[in-house]
């Protein structure tokens, strides 16, 4: 009789531990999710590669380097700048460009003046791949590619 007892104590006990266990173990997903990485774009730098049809971008390339989601520095080649962002998802604006430094003698309608019509014009970005930032227009027309240098 008393072994019964001791079996049926025993057993309840057995019993509650592991409904105790159950409940406090984190729940496994039966299928992993895949690990996806977004990249950013606060870090680093951004260097453009090609902007508004032109068939080589020159040294000094143009550059970008978000500060904040809102807030962009930068060069167009010869001359810095700063700006606001607003990223929204896809949806991108510049505004407040803002030279910084001395101005540069660059050619109308050269290299650093297409990149700041860019910047004007850009009203979406997209990520291609890990390290590639494409800046569109209004219209979806890719107006400059970047990739990310550290």
């Amino acid at each position: 009789m008393r072994s019964l007892r001791f079996f049926t104590i025993s057993l309840v006990a057995l019993v509650a531990a592991c409904s105790f266990l159950e409940k406090s173990a984190p729940p496994h997903p039966s299928v992993p999710s895949p690990v996806q990485s977004t990249p950013t774009l606060i870090g680093g730098q951004w260097i453009a590669f090609a902007v508004d049809g032109l068939v080589e971008v020159i040294a000094p390339k143009p550059a970008l380097r978000w500060l904040q989601l809102d807030s962009v520095e930068g060069s167009a080649g010869c001359i810095g700048f700063s700006a606001l962002a607003s990223p929204q998802g896809a949806k991108l604006r510049f505004s407040n460009l803002t030279p910084v430094g001395k101005p540069c003698m660059t050619m109308p309608g050269g290299q650093e003046d297409k990149f700041f019509k860019v910047l004007e014009r850009a009203r979406a970005l997209r990520f291609e791949g890990d390290a590639q930032l494409v800046l569109l227009d209004d219209d979806a027309r890719v107006v400059a590619r970047f990739t990310r240098s550290p």
